[in-house]
């Protein structure tokens, strides 16, 4: 797991050096990362090379306020190895601090309560002791050296598990006692990976193999997080989906002392390198016979393409009302949104890009539309739509619609990038 926390942290530090001077960097998020290979560290002298690159920002994201930029993480072993072996990438962006009064300031307190309720939660369901993990884990191939077990009470339940996670004194067993100063160190981050591991064995096991970090959907960290060793935090991990091939979690990691989360880390995905136990969730994982076959949406017409997405949708559920709810859910997230442009969120009216001919769009149906006011269905929609979010495809839809509606004051705001509601979940895979 050790690549997950070298290379996150190596991009991090570089992107510190980038942040601009005159404004307080809030936090770091990476997204979308892939882990191609293992960093080897050789035994001759000649030691090994890292290279850590992030490339110019990329235009389609600079408006959105904090623009994302790609970065890689490759290495090459001594003076005689001329290519790079990629280990690492993804993109990254950073997140400056914003005014307590902010909009984006009180969505960040709402977050820390979710977490904690996450953290509570996982308190009250993971009530087994796990006294031997690092021991267990050695067993299977992952020895953790004294610096990387940094985990203490750790509890477990079904698919959750807790632990504390204490900040290492990695500077006293440095040569003469020198480290460089650091936002986060790779030995408390991998604690937070070694969180999540405690729930792939609900057997009272352990772990039956060794595993290696395959992908990460995004990842949080904060700017201010405490480096002081013995400082304390605590950690909380959900597992979401488990195969036999592997497994994918989200993690939360707060500060003991004010409960503000320093480390956020969703779609954290592991790959086994040995054979698993079979699990419940998934018991028919690998057999080919269950193979089924669907169309390469990326290989047909225009057309085509738009009669496989319509088969999707159910032709007339519920008494063919669904259209008429679609048009009249979207059109209700359509005027509170103007409402809250012209009032409220005036200052974040685009003035270019993709946002402006969308408000431009919102404002003519807005105009042209009003006969849906009197639509016959507009008392109905908001229970059609609660009786349909697990109807099927047709959910995915209606999620879709709901999805963007709800999350266009930040849309606006530069603060969430359609792009990311729309991938949350995978759900733009499902539509």
């Amino acid at each position: 797991m050790h690549v997950l926390t070298l290379s996150s942290m190596k991009v991090i530090e570089a992107m510190s050096q980038l942040a601009d001077p005159e404004a307080e960097v809030a936090g770091f998020e990476l997204q979308d990362v892939v882990f191609d290979a293992p960093l080897r560290i050789p035994d001759h002298d000649q030691g090994i090379e890292t290279v850590t690159q992030i490339g110019s920002i990329q235009e389609s994201t600079r408006e959105t306020g904090n623009p994302w930029s790609n970065f890689t993480v490759a290495s090459r072993g001594g003076r005689d190895e001329f290519s790079f072996q990629v280990h690492c990438k993804g993109r990254i962006r950073l997140h400056y601090k914003s005014p307590a009064d902010s909009e984006i300031a009180q969505e960040s307190e709402l977050e820390r309560q979710r977490f904690l309720d996450a953290y509570q939660d996982a308190e009250q369901h993971c009530l087994r002791p796990v006294t031997d993990f690092y021991e267990k884990a050695a067993e299977v191939g992952m020895g953790f050296g004294p610096v990387f077990q940094n985990l203490s009470n750790i509890h477990r339940g079904s698919d959750k598990s807790r632990a504390i996670i204490t900040v290492p004194d990695t500077k006293s067993v440095m040569p003469g006692g020198f480290e460089h100063p650091h936002i986060v160190h790779p030995a408390t981050l991998d604690a937070l990976a070694q969180t999540a591991l405690n729930t792939l064995s609900d057997n009272g096991k352990g772990l039956a193999t060794s595993v290696v970090a395959a992908g990460l959907e995004s990842l949080y960290i904060n700017a201010q997080i405490a480096t002081t060793p013995g400082h304390v935090f605590k950690a909380s991990a959900t597992r979401d989906v488990q195969s036999n091939h592997g497994a994918k979690f989200t993690i939360a990691v707060l500060d003991s002392y004010t409960d503000i989360p320093t480390v956020i880390a969703k779609g954290v995905e592991i790959a086994y390198l040995g054979k698993s136990e079979t699990t419940a969730q998934s018991p028919n994982d690998g057999l080919c016979w269950q193979t089924e076959w669907e169309a390469d949406v990326d290989s047909l017409a225009p057309a085509e393409a738009r009669e496989v997405i319509a088969s999707r949708v159910p032709p007339e559920p519920l008494r063919g009302d669904w259209d008429d709810a679609l048009e009249l859910i979207s059109f209700s997230h359509i005027r509170k949104s103007l409402e809250w442009l012209s009032g409220e969120g005036r200052d974040f009216i685009p003035k270019s890009g993709t946002l402006k001919y969308y408000y431009e769009w919102m404002l003519d149906i807005s105009q042209r539309r009003t006969d849906l006011l009197k639509h016959p269905f507009v008392d109905k929609v908001q229970a059609f739509a609660e009786a349909n979010k697990s109807n099927g495809p047709g959910a995915v839809v209606l999620e879709m619609v709901s999805r963007i509606g709800r999350d266009q004051h930040g849309i606006f705001q530069n603060t969430i990038q359609p792009l990311e509601v729309m991938l949350e979940g995978k759900l733009l895979h499902e539509f």
